[in-house]
């Protein structure tokens, strides 16, 4: 039943994905067409102000879709569980954790598309031939270091997953907790995610503090692991305490 509603999630979220990326290739592929004649746009002021704006919107609307990506499961999370479908939601046969769970993973797969959506589209607009290839040489090089220091890479890779889920579990909480209110439920959640932001942010310098202190000369690995205890130790907080308050299905609207 999980997979069935990760697969449903995945459709609902994704549904506009042809679209996005219609748009984005689009002006990525625009953009590199007024490149291969950027001595001629620059000596005529209209088109080099037009190639100008539209390269701002582009970079500001790949900003953007990245923004959108990370907390589309958020707003699915909100409307789905705490908006008007949430009546449907909790009549299915599945416990009330298959949810977060479901917003969760179909919300990691559309940042890891909408990421990847972003990268090719900076290629295109941006990148020449040279580029790309001096980019593949980084890219093996990169390969090279991973395979040199595996340790390393994997407790990075650990640090920045267990960040994001701290992350997008907070948000589920706050929305979680704003629901237990009717009115003003926006200035809550907005009160709650500053709060928890200068929260992370004491615990950290506290957390940096202790490293800094320590007469043990702690490795790199080390280190990023302590910080990776400490976002596991959050999601895992906030996760139950998000499912806690759905599990009592309190003030749908």
């Amino acid at each position: 039943m999980l997979i069935k509603l990760i697969k449903h999630e995945m459709r609902a979220m994704l549904n506009k994905i042809p679209m996005i990326a219609i748009i984005s290739l689009g002006m990525a592929l625009l953009i590199r067409i007024f490149t291969l004649f950027d001595k001629n746009i620059s000596s005529i002021p209209s088109l080099f102000i037009s190639f100008m704006f539209m390269t701002v919107i582009f970079v500001i609307g790949l900003a953007g879709l990245n923004f959108y990506a990370l907390f589309s499961s958020v707003s699915r999370f909100q409307k789905n569980l705490f908006g008007d479908e949430g009546y449907l939601m909790h009549t299915l046969p599945v416990p009330s954790y298959y949810h977060i769970i479901t917003k969760f993973v179909a919300g990691l797969i559309t940042y890891l598309i909408f990421n990847v959506l972003t990268f090719i589209s900076m290629i295109i607009a941006f990148l020449g031939t040279d580029d790309i290839l001096d980019m593949v040489n980084e890219i093996n090089n990169a390969i090279k270091v991973v395979m040199e220091y595996p340790l390393t890479a994997l407790t990075g890779f650990i640090t920045v997953l267990s960040a994001y889920c701290a992350l997008i579990f907070c948000c589920y909480t706050c929305v979680s907790i704003s629901s237990l209110v009717s009115k003003g439920k926006k200035g809550i959640e907005a009160v709650l995610a500053i709060a928890s932001l200068i929260l992370n942010n004491v615990f950290i310098t506290i957390i940096t503090q202790m490293i800094d202190s320590s007469n043990s000369h702690m490795s790199i690995e080390s280190i990023m692991l302590v910080y990776a205890l400490y976002f596991i130790l959050v999601a895992v907080g906030l996760f139950f305490a998000s499912n806690a308050i759905i599990k009592r299905n309190l003030n749908l609207e």
